[in-house]
């Protein structure tokens, strides 16, 4: 079972799925990223940069920006060849709440 996978089968918020380009927010520096779904309590991120290593980036803190809807905090919860998933911060439902809206048209 991959790490993606894993935290798949412990979701507890519904996901909703985009193709929306963002950027995220680490080490100092921005880096071009597309949000694939997104839910109350994460992401599921492709950077279109340098993928993260696993070896030295899992638990990192981010940020997400995504255009229009502002920036949601979180920490790099598994990272797969090709994308990773961000665990966003306790605290931020009414930022979450906002872009969720925004974001999925409810």
């Amino acid at each position: 079972m991959t790490m993606a996978e894993f935290y798949t089968e412990r979701r507890e918020a519904e996901r909703f799925p985009l193709m929306m380009t963002a950027a995220v927010a680490m080490n100092g520096g921005n880096m071009g990223a597309v949000i694939f779904d997104i839910s109350e309590g994460g992401a599921k991120i492709q950077l279109t940069e340098t993928p993260l290593d696993p070896a030295k980036d899992l638990g990192i803190r981010v940020t997400l920006v995504v255009p229009k809807y502002g920036k949601l905090d979180g920490e790099v919860a598994w990272i797969d060849e090709e994308y990773f998933g961000l665990k966003f911060d306790d605290g931020q439902s009414a930022e979450l709440t906002f872009t969720l809206n925004g974001l999925t048209g409810n």
